[in-house]
């Protein structure tokens, strides 16, 4: 069983620095635990962050072809929570990133979501806080996410 807790923050939202954390495991022995800056501004929010936590994990998981295992993500935040498992995208900001999710997810066997309340979410949620004292806005590829988004949209 791959187990996944995903979160994400912002220094103000909307609008703020946004980041994603995310920790995998594997019958409850770690796996990877990680975290990104994800952008600034207008285009930020909690609800962006949360989504793209979940894209990196998700990321993760087929990159190392673990797609096919029976998978449980666990994220606080209820928004995400409802739409990956209804398979439906958001709107608004958010909307290129559930659909980044919801594209993801067709390449997996076996995977589930559950809510969980924020205390109970307290690995990726520290490591989605990790990175924002240190990380400048280049620690990400640029021009990759406005292709992304670009194509998405």
């Amino acid at each position: 069983m791959i187990q996944v807790w995903f979160d994400g923050s912002i220094t103000k939202n909307p609008g703020g620095k946004a980041y994603a954390g995310w920790v995998i495991k594997r019958d409850n022995r770690l796996l990877v635990e990680d975290s990104c800056f994800i952008g600034e501004g207008d285009a930020m929010s909690n609800n962006v962050a949360e989504y793209e936590a979940l894209n990196k994990a998700l990321e993760y998981l087929r990159a190392n072809r673990l797609n096919s295992e029976e998978i449980e993500a666990y994220g606080d935040s209820e928004i995400v929570v409802r739409r990956m498992t209804e398979r439906r995208r958001s709107n608004g900001l958010c909307k290129p990133y559930s659909i980044k999710c919801l594209k993801l997810l067709n390449g997996f066997k076996s995977i589930s979501f559950t809510w969980i309340p924020r205390n109970s979410n307290e690995e990726a949620d520290r490591m989605s806080k990790v990175r924002s004292s240190r990380v400048s806005e280049y620690d990400y590829d640029k021009d990759l996410t406005s292709e992304y988004l670009r194509v998405v949209a």
